[in-house]
């Protein structure tokens, strides 16, 4: 499975300078709203639950719903994956009263905020988006993890 390998210019000078970004081992508290639990839309390889989005060299391709981890849907795919689990809060290297990899993605929207935003499966229930708003949708399909 090909995983998230570029990342926007402006996170990629904040990323190489900031401290090591723990990996998600076994969530141990995740995060709710009400019954639903919240998603992280940057999830690594290892534990992720499933791919929301295709992200090829000229465009992003969003799935209508999330599709497992495994699925002989993805076995095909030529773009690169983005994936999805449960966020897993203070037990994240990003967490800081918050999610702070979700703070900077929307700091750094694109300029065409009126732009209609990507049909994503998760936004409902996506860290990112509940702490941040339609900012930081805007920013999430041009920014992929590395490794």
């Amino acid at each position: 499975m090909k995983v998230l390998t570029r990342i926007d210019r402006k996170l990629e000078a904040w990323l190489l300078t900031g401290e090591p970004q723990a990996t998600p081992q076994f969530p141990v508290l995740t995060a709710t709203i009400g019954d639903e639990v919240l998603l992280c839309p940057s999830y690594p390889e290892a534990g992720a639950q499933g791919a929301i989005c295709s992200v090829g060299d000229e465009s992003t391709v969003w799935f209508g719903d999330v599709i497992p981890v495994g699925d002989p849907r993805l076995s095909g795919n030529v773009g690169t994956l983005r994936l999805t689990g449960a966020c897993c809060r203070s037990s994240c290297g990003n967490w800081s009263n918050g999610c702070h990899l979700g703070a900077v993605v929307a700091s750094v929207s694109p300029a065409e905020s009126e732009r209609p935003l990507p049909t994503c499966p998760i936004r409902g229930r996506c860290r990112w988006h509940v702490e941040n708003g339609d900012s930081a949708c805007r920013t999430c399909e041009v920014v992929l993890r590395e490794g």
